[in-house]
């Protein structure tokens, strides 16, 4: 009977450990989920560079010479 008692308690504190691995892998993905989510749609410096730079888009600005746009990319650089 104590054997039998013992192996409950194993049991009892296995699936509660178990039971918060679940609960943690799945609060996991959802951040991973939303973290993916604000990258696609907020650009990084780098992106915002390469939009502004000679071959960009030029959705908001783009560089008024060469030199400003060497520059701009030495700042990226410098900033890592």
């Amino acid at each position: 009977m104590i054997a039998l008692g013992g192996l409950g308690v194993v049991a009892a504190v296995l699936g509660f450990f178990f039971s918060f691995s679940l609960i943690g892998l799945a609060v996991g993905i959802l951040i991973a989920v939303l973290l993916m989510i604000v990258a696609r749609w907020k650009p990084t410096k780098a992106q915002r560079w390469l939009d502004s730079s000679y071959f960009g888009h030029h959705k908001k600005s783009s560089f008024s010479s060469q030199d400003e746009e060497i520059s701009g990319f030495k700042e990226l650089g410098a900033e890592g």
